[in-house]
C-alpha cells in the first residue's frame, strides 16, 4: 500500500513538472530571479540574473551566512563541516564542544560526503545523540536513535557546483525528493548544495508556499501561482497549471470547472490581463475576509450522485441535478442568505472521494442503480490519491466490499457516515432500492421517489444546514440584548449602566464595546435559561452539542474542566470506591478524589526520562493492576479508570482496545476519559477514532451487532476455559481480551476544555454522558454534583460561545482540522529541513516519544524509518489506523532545545515571548512544545519558524565568538541538558497509615533501615538501577507494573497501593502534626532511613502534575528529581521552610488506629463466619522480618469458598500489627507473639486502645 501511494505521488509530481517547483508555484513576479526551497534546500537560478530578494531590494538584509562565518573563524569550528579538511582538529577535541556535535554523534563516512568525523544526530545510547547515517543501530536503542536526526553535511565540492539541470529536474510541485533522498546523499544532493550567495535570505523564503498535503490547500496554492504565472506570460506553466486545476476543481463544481475553460481560452487569446481578473475573482472567493461569506451570504456544497449519462433519461424530473439546480436557481432568487452549489458524481468512488475532498459538502443526494466505476467517468485526482487523507479506509475498502457484494447504498451511507458524520443523507430511489436501505434507516435524513416534485428535498437540504447553523442561546441572548430592558435586579454592570454613568471608566466600553454588557443579565426568563435547571434555550443548545460530539447528553460548564471533572467523580464515585488513575493526571483529579472520599491507585505513566515527560499508562499496567485487585478479592472495589487521552505532549491513546480489555476483566467498570486537549479530534474521521464517545460507539454497535459473542467465545476456546475468572493473571496479560456480552455495560465519560482547541472564551467546558446506566443510576447523584460545583451566576458570554462553537464545527469542523494538521506539517517540515535550526533545535517524532513495544502495528506496517522527524500524511492515515496502543497527536510539535544549552522555560520566557513576542504553554527540562489549533495561520507557522531561526543564528553567532572557556561553560550547560537528565520518579506508595489494606510488608519493616520505597526511589536514580528504567524507556523491556524478578504474589500485592487520600488531606490541616525540611535535609533524612510523608500535593511545573500527594511516602529518587529539575514554581512546597510533612508521632497514632479498626472488622467478620461450636486451629505466620506468629483462626472448611485473599491479609495484618507497635509506640508494650482466639463473640482490643482513637476527618 505504501509503495502504491508513493508511484501515485510521484506520478502526480511529474506531470507537473512544466508548471515548475513547489517553490516556483506560488513565486510573485519579482522572485523570478533565484530560488530557494522552503524545505531547506538551496536551489540553482535559472537564469543568469544576478541574485536579489523578492522585493529586489539589494540592500535589503540576508541571511547570516554560516559557511563563510566558519571559513572567517575557523578556531570555532568545534566538528565543523565535512570536507572542510583537519584544520583545527586538536583545538575541537581539546574543547570537546557539543555545539559541534562532535561528541554526540556518529562518524560520516567519506562515501556520504563527510569526512568520517562525528555529526549531529539522534539518541545513540544514554544522553548520547547519533546521526542518520547510523543506520546500522540495532533495535535496542532504536527509541533513543531518532533524537535530531541530522542531515549530511555536503562537501565543498557538493556545495560548489551548481549544474545546468533545470529546477523542475530536482524538485517538484509535489515534492518528489524526500528527506530521507538528500540525507543520504541522493541523486538530487549534486545540485542541492549552493553557496548562501545563489539563494533568496530567509525573508524571501518565507513568501515561498512549500508542497502541502491537503487538496483543498493545493487547489487555493494553484489558483494564486496562476496569478503569478500569468503576470509574468509563462505560457507553458499556466498550460500545466489549469491541467493540474482540472483534475481538482470538479470536485467544486462546474462553476470552478467554467473558470478554469474561461482562462484557458483568454490565455489562449493572449488576454493576460482579463485572465488575470478572472483568477482574482476565484482566489478572493476562497479568503475568509473578501470571500462569499462576506455580507450574511452562507455558500455550501451539495453532492448529487446519479447514474452516468448514457443511462440517465432526459427528462428533467429524472436529471436529478438539474432539477435541483432549477429549483435552486428559483428558490435563491428571491433568499440569497443560504445559497448551495451542486457538485455532480456519476460513480460511487468519485463519490466518497468527494466527501474527503471538499470540506464545504454539506450534504448528499443518492440516487440508486449508481455505478461503483465505470469507464466513462472521467478521471478526476489521478494521480493525486496521496494527498487524500483516509482514502484507504474510507474510499477504497468500501469499494472493495462494494465488488465483493455488498449493497451499494448501504456501503457508501455507512462509509459517509464514518468520515463526515455532519453530513445529511438524502436517498433518491425506488421501492426496490428503498429495501436495501433497512440497515442504514438511521444514517438517512429522509427518502424520496424519483417522480416526485424535489422541492421537498431542496427544502430539507436547507432545513438540515439551518439546524447546524442554529445557536440557541447565543440567539437568545442577542435578542435579549437588542431589547429595552429595565433593570432592577443584581449587576449593575448591567446594559453598560454603571459604566456609562461613570466619568473615569468609560475606556471600558471603548475597549470591549456596548454589546458585552448589553448581554450580561442574571436574567434566566425573556428568552435565556438556567443553567443549573436548562428547558429552554441552554437545552436546546446542549442537545445539539451532545449531537455534534456523538453522545447521549452534554452539560456546559463555566468553570473550566477542572470543575467538569470534579462533576463526574463526585455523581460517579462513593466514599471507598477505588480508582485507578494515571499518575500525571491533570491535579483536579486529585482533588476530585478528596472530595468523593475515593481511594485513588496510581498507575504509571512510561517515562521518558530524555526529555523529563510522561507518556501514557501501557494497558498492560492497566490489566496488571486490575488483575492484582481481582487476586486481592477487591476487583468489585474498583469503580472508575480516569486517563487523559491526548496528554498535553500529544500521546492518544488506543481508546477502544483499553476499555475492551478493561471490561472483560471488570464489566463494572466506569472510564472517564480527560480530553480536555483533544476536542477538535471528534471532527475529522482519523483522530475522532481514537476519542472516547467515538469508541464507546464502536463498542456499543458491536455489541448490537453480535460481534462480541463470537469473539468471547473465540477467547475461551483459545484459552480452554469457560470462565476468564479461572485464567492466571500472567496469561490474561499477554492476552487480547474481549468482553463478555453478557456481563458488560458501556460506561463512558469524557471531559473537554472547549476553550483550548475550539472557539470558545476562557473555562468554557463540556461534559460529555455515553453511559448505558445514566438514567438509572448516575442522574440524581450527577445533579448534585452539578448544582455543588457550577455557579447560580454563570458567564453566559462563556455559554454563548460554546454554543457557537459547537456550530462552527457542524458546519466547518472537518475543513479547520485538515488545516489545523496542515499547518502542523508546515511547521515540522520548516524546522526539519532548515540545517541550522536543526544543529541547535530538533523536532521530537513519535520513534522518541512512544517506545516500540508499544507501536508494534505500525512499525510492522510501515517500518521504523516511517516514523521519521517529519511526519507525513502516510504516517498518520497509516499509523493512527493500526492497533497501536498510543500514536502522537500531528498537531503537537515537541522541540527538543538541549543542543542550544537553553533549558524549555528559558528558551520560552526569554527568547521566544521577550524577543519576539510568540506564546506557548507546556515546557520540559529540555524541550518546548508548540501546538496548533484550528485558528492557526500559515502566516504564523512561518513567523514561528523565522523567529527560532532568528535563535539558532544567534546561538552560532555567539558560538564563533566565544573563548575557549566560554564554550566550556555552554558545553556544560548542553552536557547538563542533554546527558544529565534525572530519572521521573514513580508513584512510591503511601504510608501504612492512610492505606486501605495492610499487607505484612507494610507492618514488618526495620525500624532503622530505609524503606522498600526509598531503597527502590535510590537504586532508580543511580548507576544500575537506572538502566532498566531507561531499557523500558525505549520499549526493549516489559511494560509491567511490578518489580523485575519478583514473584507473581509479589506483583499483585505491590499493584494493590490505593490509599486513604482525603484522611491524609484533611489530616493536614492541623499544624501540630506537621514539620518542614529543606530539600537537602530530607534527602539526608531518607538516607538515614527515616520514612517521610507528604501533607500536600507537591507540583512543580514542569512537568505541572503532582509528583507528591499528601500521604505518600517520600523517596529518593523524587527528591533527586526536584534538586535536578532546578524549577522556580512548585506548587505546595515552600523555597524557605521546604518540604510540609507530617510528624513520626502523628503517622505512629493513626497507624495504631488504623491496626485497631482492622482489628475489630476482622473479629466481626470472624463472628459472622464461625458456626456455633468453635473450632480453633493454630496457625504460624512468618512475616518478612522473620518474627513467627501464631493465630488461632477458623478451619478452612468454615471459611472455603467465603473469606476473600482481601480478607485473609487483613487478618495477616492484624495479628502481626503488635510487631509494629514495638518498633513505633511511644507507650504502652506488645507481646510480638500475640495468640488470639476466634469464636462466636469478638474479643475486646486491648486495655487503652480504645479510648486513644480518633475518627478520621
Amino acid at each position: 500500500m505504501l509503495e502504491r501511494r508513493g508511484t501515485l505521488r510521484y506520478g502526480a509530481a511529474r506531470r507537473l513538472r512544466q508548471f515548475g517547483s513547489r517553490d516556483s508555484i506560488l513565486l510573485t513576479p519579482g522572485a523570478s530571479f533565484s530560488m530557494q526551497s522552503s524545505s531547506g534546500l538551496f536551489l540553482p537560478q535559472l537564469g543568469a540574473a544576478e541574485p536579489r530578494s523578492l522585493s529586489r531590494d539589494s540592500d535589503s538584509p540576508r541571511d547570516f551566512d554560516v559557511d563563510s562565518a566558519m571559513r572567517t573563524n575557523p578556531r570555532h569550528m568545534r566538528g565543523g563541516y565535512p570536507g572542510q579538511g583537519d584544520r583545527d582538529r586538536g583545538e575541537r577535541e581539546r574543547s570537546r564542544s557539543y555545539l559541534g556535535h562532535a561528541p554526540l554523534g556518529r562518524g560520516l563516512s567519506p562515501a556520504n560526503g563527510g569526512d568520517g568525523r562525528e555529526d549531529s544526530g539522534g539518541y545513540g545510547g544514554r544522553g548520547q545523540l547519533a546521526g542518520r547515517g547510523g543506520r546500522d543501530r540495532d533495535d535496542a536503542s532504536e527509541g533513543d536513535s531518532a533524537l535530531g536526526r541530522g542531515l549530511y553535511w555536503a562537501g565543498e565540492k557538493s556545495r560548489g557546483e551548481r549544474g545546468d539541470a533545470r529546477l523542475a529536474d530536482m524538485t517538484s510541485a509535489l515534492s518528489i525528493t524526500t528527506e530521507d533522498d538528500f540525507a543520504a546523499g541522493g541523486p538530487n544532493a549534486e545540485h542541492a548544495w549552493l553557496r548562501k550567495a545563489d539563494t533568496f535570505t530567509q525573508a524571501d523564503e518565507d513568501l515561498v508556499s512549500s508542497e502541502t498535503t491537503y487538496v483543498a490547500m493545493l487547489r487555493e496554492e494553484l489558483w494564486q501561482a496562476l496569478s503569478a504565472h500569468v503576470a509574468m506570460w509563462r505560457k507553458e506553466k499556466i498550460e500545466a497549471g489549469l491541467n493540474c486545476l482540472e483534475q481538482i476543481e470538479w470536485f467544486w463544481g462546474a462553476e470552478g470547472m467554467q473558470k478554469v475553460h474561461e482562462v484557458r481560452a483568454l490565455v489562449k487569446d493572449n488576454k493576460m490581463d482579463s485572465a488575470g481578473v478572472v483568477i482574482s475573482s476565484v482566489t478572493a472567493s476562497m479568503s475568509s475576509v473578501t470571500g462569499s461569506m462576506q455580507g450574511r451570504h452562507h455558500c455550501f456544497y451539495v453532492l448529487v450522485v446519479v447514474p452516468p449519462c448514457t443511462f440517465r433519461n432526459r427528462d428533467h424530473r429524472v436529471n436529478l441535478a438539474a432539477e435541483l439546480r432549477r429549483i435552486a436557481s428559483k428558490e435563491q432568487s428571491q433568499d440569497s442568505s443560504l445559497v448551495y452549489r451542486i457538485v455532480e458524481v456519476d460513480s460511487i468512488r468519485r463519490a466518497l472521494l468527494a466527501t474527503i475532498v471538499n470540506p464545504d459538502i454539506l450534504a448528499v443526494v443518492l440516487q440508486d442503480n449508481v455505478p461503483i466505476e465505470h469507464s466513462h467517468s472521467s478521471h478526476a485526482l489521478v494521480g493525486f490519491e496521496a494527498f487524500v487523507r483516509g482514502i484507504d479506509v474510507f474510499v477504497e475498502t468500501p469499494v472493495t466490499k462494494m465488488r465483493a457484494g455488498a449493497p451499494v447504498l448501504a456501503t457508501v451511507i455507512q462509509s459517509i457516515a464514518q468520515c463526515r458524520s455532519n453530513i445529511d443523507v438524502f436517498c433518491v430511489c425506488t421501492a426496490m432500492g428503498l429495501a436495501t436501505l433497512e440497515p442504514v434507516s438511521h444514517l438517512v435524513k429522509r427518502a424520496f421517489f424519483p417522480n416526485d416534485d424535489h422541492s421537498d428535498l431542496h427544502e430539507a437540504i436547507l432545513a438540515g444546514v439551518r439546524s447546524k447553523m442554529r445557536c440557541p442561546f447565543f440567539e437568545a441572548l442577542r435578542r435579549y440584548a437588542e431589547r429595552p430592558i429595565g433593570v432592577f435586579h443584581a449587576l449593575a454592570i448591567s446594559r453598560g449602566n454603571s459604566v456609562r454613568r461613570s466619568k473615569w471608566i468609560q475606556g471600558l466600553i471603548e475597549f470591549y464595546g456596548v454589546n458585552l454588557f448589553k448581554a450580561e443579565s442574571s436574567a434566566t426568563c425573556g428568552g435565556l435559561d438556567s443553567l443549573l435547571d436548562p428547558h429552554g434555550s441552554l437545552l436546546d443548545a446542549q442537545n445539539l452539542a451532545a449531537r455534534a460530539y456523538d453522545a447521549n447528553y452534554a452539560f456546559f460548564v463555566t468553570n473550566g474542566t477542572s470543575t467538569s471533572n470534579k462533576i463526574v467523580l463526585q455523581a460517579v464515585l462513593r466514599p471507598g470506591d477505588v480508582v485507578l488513575v494515571d499518575r500525571d493526571c491533570h491535579k483536579s483529579h486529585h482533588y476530585g478524589f478528596v472530595l468523593a472520599g475515593s481511594s485513588p491507585c496510581y498507575l504509571d505513566a512510561y517515562p521518558l526520562h530524555r526529555f523529563s515527560m510522561y507518556g501514557g499508562v501501557p494497558l498492560e499496567a492497566i490489566k496488571r493492576t486490575l488483575l492484582a485487585y481481582r487476586s486481592a478479592g477487591r476487583v468489585a472495589e474498583v469503580k472508575l479508570l480516569v486517563l487523559t487521552n491526548c496528554t498535553f505532549d500529544g500521546i492518544v491513546y488506543n481508546v477502544k482496545r483499553v476499555v475492551e480489555e478493561c471490561l472483560a476483566i471488570a464489566p463494572h467498570l466506569v472510564f472517564l476519559f480527560d480530553e480536555a486537549w483533544f476536542s477538535y479530534a471528534m471532527f475529522h474521521p482519523i483522530l475522532k477514532r481514537r476519542t472516547a464517545m467515538h469508541a464507546a460507539n464502536e463498542i456499543r454497535r458491536c455489541l448490537m451487532e453480535g460481534r462480541y459473542h463470537r469473539r468471547f467465545q473465540e477467547l475461551l476456546e483459545t484459552l480452554g476455559t469457560d470462565d476468564l475468572t479461572s485464567v492466571d493473571a500472567e496469561t490474561l496479560v499477554k492476552t487480547r481480551l474481549y468482553p463478555d456480552p453478557r456481563r458488560m455495560r458501556v460506561r463512558v465519560y469524557a471531559t473537554h476544555s472547549i476553550h483550548k482547541s475550539l472557539t470558545a472564551l476562557r473555562q468554557g467546558s463540556m461534559i460529555l454522558v455515553n453511559d448505558d446506566l445514566f438514567e438509572s443510576h448516575v442522574h440524581t447523584p450527577f445533579k448534585e454534583a452539578y448544582y455543588t460545583h457550577m455557579s447560580t451566576s454563570p458567564n453566559y458570554q462563556i455559554l454563548a460561545t460554546i454554543d457557537v462553537g459547537r456550530s462552527q464545527m457542524e458546519l466547518e469542523g472537518y475543513g479547520l482540522v485538515e488545516r489545523q494538521i496542515e499547518a502542523a506539517f508546515f511547521i515540522r517540515r520548516l524546522l526539519t529541513r532548515d540545517l541550522l535550526v536543526r544543529k541547535y533545535f530538533t523536532v521530537l517524532s513519535p520513534r522518541d516519544m512512544i517506545p516500540a513495544a508499544m507501536r508494534k502495528h505500525s512499525k510492522a506496517l510501515l517500518g521504523e524509518e516511517a516514523l521519521q522527524c517529519e511526519m507525513n500524511l502516510q504516517t498518520l492515515e497509516q499509523v493512527w489506523l493500526t492497533d497501536d496502543e498510543f500514536v502522537l497527536d500531528p498537531t503537537r510539535i515537541t522541540l527538543f532545545t538541549g543542543l542550544s544549552g537553553l533549558d524549555g522555560d528559558t528558551f520560552k520566557v526569554k527568547w521566544l515571548m521577550d524577543k519576539y513576542g510568540i506564546q506557548i504553554n507546556k515546557t520540559s527540562r529540555n524541550s518546548v512544545l508548540f501546538m496548533t489549533n484550528i485558528g492557526t495561520t500559515r502566516s504564523s507557522c512561518v513567523f514561528l519558524k523565522a523567529c527560532i531561526r532568528s535563535c539558532a543564528q544567534e546561538l552560532e553567532m555567539h558560538r564563533l565568538m566565544s573563548s575557549t572557556r566560554e564554550l566550556e561553560e555552554v558545553n556544560d550547560a548542553i552536557r547538563a541538558l542533554v546527558e544529565d537528565c534525572p530519572d521521573l520518579p514513580n508513584f512510591s506508595a503511601f504510608h501504612p497509615a492512610f492505606k486501605k489494606t495492610l499487607f505484612p510488608h507494610d507492618v514488618c519493616e526495620p525500624p532503622n533501615e530505609p524503606s522498600p520505597a526509598a531503597e527502590g526511589g535510590a537504586s532508580e536514580g543511580s548507576g544500575d538501577g537506572a538502566k532498566p528504567a531507561r531499557e523500558r524507556e525505549r520499549g526493549d523491556g516489559d511494560q509491567k507494573g511490578a518489580t523485575a524478578g519478583s514473584t507473581p504474589g509479589e506483583d499483585a500485592l505491590s499493584l494493590v497501593r490505593d490509599g486513604d487520600l482525603r484522611a491524609a488531606f484533611y489530616l493536614a490541616y492541623d499544624e501540630d502534626v506537621v514539620r518542614y525540611l529543606s530539600l537537602r535535609e530530607t534527602k539526608e533524612a531518607i538516607l538515614r532511613g527515616e520514612q517521610l510523608v507528604a501533607t500536600t500535593f507537591v507540583i512543580p511545573y514542569p512537568p505541572g502534575f503532582p509528583v507528591a500527594v499528601p500521604g505518600q511516602v517520600l523517596t529518593l529518587a523524587l527528591v533527586d528529581f526536584l534538586l535536578k529539575l532546578d524549577v522556580k514554581e512548585i506548587h505546595g512546597f515552600d523555597h524557605k521552610l521546604g518540604f510540609r510533612l507530617f510528624t513520626e508521632g502523628i503517622l505512629n497514632d493513626q497507624l495504631r488506629q488504623r491496626r485497631a479498626a482492622e482489628r475489630e472488622k476482622t473479629d466481626l467478620q470472624g463472628m459472622r463466619l464461625l458456626p456455633s461450636a468453635p473450632q480453633n486451629v493454630n496457625v504460624t505466620v512468618s512475616p518478612p522480618c522473620g518474627a513467627t506468629v501464631e493465630s488461632e483462626a477458623s478451619p478452612p472448611s468454615v471459611s472455603a469458598g467465603r473469606e476473600t485473599p482481601d480478607n485473609a491479609a487483613k487478618s495477616s495484618s492484624s495479628a502481626n500489627g503488635n510487631e509494629l507497635d514495638s518498633n513505633h509506640a511511644k507507650t504502652g508494650s506488645t507481646s510480638t507473639n500475640d495468640t488470639r482466639r476466634s469464636d462466636t463473640s469478638s474479643s475486646p482490643p486491648p486495655s487503652g486502645r480504645e479510648g486513644k482513637r480518633e475518627p478520621n476527618p
